[in-house]
Order: structure tokens, then C-alpha cells, then sequence
């Protein structure tokens, strides 16, 4: 199996998440660095995903975990910060 990582070979996501990212982060978060280790979690995931030779995990449930995992690096807690 061959992962693509479309999301940096064909966009710019940091520069269109950073500043969404950081409507919701304590302004003493730094998005661009909140973003980049999102995105890289999300990377080492999906290779963990593809190398066990078992069922594929879904990219969105990759994407969640990656983000559930980069928002407890922050301290975050997301429903508190969207005022929920």
C-alpha cells in the first residue's frame, strides 16, 4: 500500500487552518505549531494504519484521533473553548 500525502504535495492547509485553529486555541497557543503537530499525528497514524496488514482505519476517524490527541497537547478542552 502507498499513502500520498495530498494535504501538503497539493494544498496549504496550515495557512488556511491557522487562523480558524486559532479562533478556538488560548491566544497563548501557537496555532501554526498546533496545526503542524495535528498534521503530523495524523501522518504517523495513517502509516501505523497502513503497516498492520489489518482493516484500514478511516481517514476521519484518523483525522479525529490526531486532533483529540493534539488538542490534549494544548490543554484544550474544545467544548469549553467554543463556550459549549
Amino acid at each position: 500500500m502507498i499513502t500520498f500525502d495530498v494535504n501538503t504535495a497539493l494544498f496549504d492547509l496550515e495557512s488556511s487552518l491557522v487562523p480558524m485553529v486559532g479562533q478556538v486555541l488560548p491566544p497563548e497557543e501557537d496555532s501554526a505549531g498546533f496545526v503542524r503537530l495535528w498534521h503530523q499525528i495524523q501522518k504517523d497514524y495513517m502509516l501505523i494504519s497502513n503497516s498492520l496488514g489489518q482493516r484500514r482505519v478511516p481517514f476521519h476517524a484518523i483525522t479525529r484521533r490526531a486532533l483529540d490527541y493534539a488538542l490534549s497537547e494544548a490543554g484544550v478542552d474544545l467544548l469549553t473553548a467554543q463556550g459549549a
